[in-house]
């Protein structure tokens, strides 16, 4: 998006995997947090740099309500996409890594963990959502 500076979340979280411990991997609130804290980081360095932010795939409760926490006073969007799982499915096959042996039913079940669809709920009560359908 022009003017815009795009953080990933899935960068983040491979950037705390890779700085944890086995054990520390396992803790899933410590690793919540800690994606948690890296996001609001490098979202307050780009608003101390005077730009706009978009963050991508934020998908947990947990790390929405740090973020919204952190910057109360920042005028915030949140837009999810509502896209169908078939198209999903699709775009994981087009963009899969060879090293990486997860399949979309891996990643879709883990999301399911993760209360994506209870978040969804939520967020489809929350007057500053919009939802978007997006092929």
């Amino acid at each position: 998006m022009p003017g815009y500076t795009q953080i990933v979340t899935s960068d983040i979280v491979r950037a705390v995997s890779k700085a944890n411990t086995r054990s520390g991997l396992q803790d899933t609130a410590h690793l919540d947090r800690e994606i948690a804290a890296q996001m609001v980081q490098a979202i307050q360095s780009v608003l101390d740099s005077g730009g706009k932010v978009v963050v991508d795939g934020i998908r947990q409760k947990s790390i929405v309500a740090a973020v919204k926490s952190a910057f109360p006073n920042v005028s915030t969007k949140l837009v999810w996409l509502d896209v169908p799982q078939d198209v999903l499915r699709q775009r994981y096959a087009d963009r899969a890594d060879k090293k990486d042996d997860q399949t979309f039913d891996d990643a879709y079940s883990r999301d399911e963990k993760l209360g994506v669809a209870d978040l969804e709920a939520e967020l489809r009560g929350d007057k500053s959502v919009d939802f978007v359908k997006h092929f």
